[in-house]
């Protein structure tokens, strides 16, 4: 359900609007894209997965933007539904918080199920961010 909700948002947001055009939004937006490429390239095709509960041959990852950042995808994907709340329709901030209560909830999943499948995921969680590095 999660990840309909995540999905179905995301198109909104693409669907409702102009593109985000400021410098600011810009910025975001390649950020977003810059980082969602970097962690699909050091996670691997093979570790991929859009649903939160974990394949059951994952393997711990903890290079690119993982060296500092639990879930850089999501960090991505948030970066990329913020580039369009500035030039765009009031309705994406409401879509946005509804972005992120799907993708806090699929964290919530994950950070359950990847200790008890991977032993060193406690430690790695102890030394890196969730989601924003030095903040959260």
């Amino acid at each position: 359900m999660l990840v309909g909700v995540q999905f179905t948002v995301l198109a909104m947001i693409f669907g409702v609007g102009d593109f985000p055009n400021s410098i600011a939004s810009l910025l975001m937006f390649c950020a977003a894209g810059i980082l969602g490429i970097s962690s699909i390239m050091a996670m691997g095709f093979g570790n991929l997965r859009i649903f939160p509960e974990p394949k059951s041959d994952a393997w711990l990852v903890t290079s690119g933007p993982y060296k500092l950042i639990r879930h850089p995808m999501y960090t991505s994907v948030l970066l990329l539904g913020g580039s369009f709340l500035t030039d765009s329709h009031p309705i994406h901030g409401i879509l946005w918080l509804i972005l992120l209560g799907a993708l806090m909830g699929k964290i919530s999943i994950e950070e359950r199920m990847l200790p008890a499948q991977i032993a060193e995921y406690a430690d790695y969680q102890r030394r890196t961010w969730k989601l924003i590095p030095y903040v959260f």
